[in-house]
């Protein structure tokens, strides 16, 4: 389980507990009830800077509020971890495109300059 997994559980479970609709939770938090459901769902994930104000609308203790804090951090640097691979993923596959185009490009310098030297050699004779 992810460590955006985790804290879309840990937030879904404190929605739960405090008995308070989705949407009073967000109006607390001040966010939107769509970004809230996300992260309560972990199509998103919560950002750090986000949590001290959903631990209050959530009514978390302080080391429920410290769990969630390092679950957002570690849930971003899983991200930025996850986005540079796929950036290197990519790049390997543009080099790779740009290496097949170069190729077919010698291929065909290599077929002109037959056809050139074929060309000459019936000029010349």
């Amino acid at each position: 389980m992810t460590h955006k997994d985790q804290l879309a559980k840990m937030i879904d479970d404190a929605i739960a507990k405090t008995r308070s609709s989705q949407r009073e939770v967000a109006r607390l938090a001040e966010v939107d009830v769509s970004s809230l459901s996300r992260w309560r769902r972990g199509h998103q994930r919560c950002p750090a800077y986000r949590v001290e104000k959903l631990a209050l609308a959530l009514r978390l203790d302080a080391a429920e509020t410290e769990t969630m804090r390092d679950l957002a951090l570690k849930a971003e640097a899983e991200e930025h971890k996850n986005k540079a691979a796929l950036r290197s993923l990519e790049a390997r596959r543009d080099i790779d495109q740009l290496q097949q185009s170069v190729k077919r490009l010698e291929d065909r310098v290599t077929q002109l300059e037959k056809i050139v030297g074929l060309a000459q050699q019936s000029y010349l004779q």
